[in-house]
């Protein structure tokens, strides 16, 4: 689902060395940007500190929030962790409402924002 408006390639260093990013003008749930990424590409990006968020977070327009690969995982401990490698995240950059700290059941995906902040929205967004 969702409809190509158009992609966007970026090359961007994060963390000293350089990757390649498609920023996809597609409205999907979380789930389904990340099979489409495994699918066509490797994964949803991963953000290890606050220079790598802020260089993300630029590659969408201000307003916009762009899914990357952080999820709550489903066991009893809910914590967050990265897709492409399941670490546990230890860089935080929570937006406004700071960090989600309700186990609810559709807050379990995280996006950036151009501001740099990181939310836990419920849902159909760009991706990278």
């Amino acid at each position: 689902t969702g409809r190509v408006i158009h992609s966007q390639i970026t090359l961007v260093e994060l963390s000293c060395i350089f990757f390649f990013f498609w920023l996809w003008v597609l409205l999907k749930s979380w789930n389904e940007a990340q099979s489409f990424c495994r699918e066509h590409h490797t994964d949803l990006a991963p953000v290890s500190n606050e220079q790598d968020n802020l260089k993300l977070g630029k590659l969408g327009n201000s307003n916009d929030y762009i899914w990357i690969g952080l999820k709550k995982n489903s066991s009893e401990s809910q914590k967050w962790m990265w897709s492409g490698d399941g670490q546990e995240m230890e860089y935080e950059a929570w937006g406004e409402r700071g960090k989600p700290t309700c186990p609810h059941p559709k807050m379990k995906c995280a996006a950036i924002q151009a501001t740099g902040g990181t939310e836990s929205p419920i849902y159909f967004l760009k991706f990278i």
